[in-house]
């Protein structure tokens, strides 16, 4: 018999629940032409976007944890982080966007600081001003 308070004692979790792995952002674009997987590593530039509706302090701690992996596994690459920030009004009018202040002042601090290069796109939906500046970003790092 396993008792629900020693998991949750022992993991810091309740019985049942996983904890979050960070597998993969919802975007990568890697400057230039590869025939295999191996071949990305050779990129000089790299395009990070993660999308979210909802912004939490997890969805934070994700956005570094990505600066962390890509930043061991591309090391000689410059990449570029965007955190798309979908306009949940635009999207879908019956679930508006929820934006936790105090992540989204956590990642901003780390930019400031000059530990990431981050960009923070607001209202991302089509036709609207957030498309174009999550356009203008890409073109302009890629240089295109």
């Amino acid at each position: 018999m396993v008792l629900p308070g020693l998991i949750e004692g022992l993991t810091g979790r309740k019985m049942g629940t996983r904890s979050r792995q960070y597998v993969m952002p919802d975007v990568v674009i890697f400057e230039g032409d590869y025939k295999d997987r191996q071949d990305l590593g050779t990129s000089r530039k790299i395009v990070v976007i993660e999308a979210k509706i909802k912004f939490d302090g997890s969805d934070a701690k994700q956005v570094l944890e990505y600066t962390k992996i890509f930043g061991e596994t591309f090391k000689g690459s410059k990449i570029k982080y965007i955190l798309a920030l979908i306009d949940g009004d635009a999207m879908c009018p019956s679930d508006p966007i929820i934006v936790d202040k105090s992540a989204k002042k956590a990642l901003e601090k780390e930019v400031s600081e000059g530990r990431i290069d981050l960009v923070v796109v607001d209202g991302v939906a089509p036709d609207k001003s957030g498309e174009k500046k999550l356009v203008e970003e890409i073109r302009n790092f890629l240089e295109i």
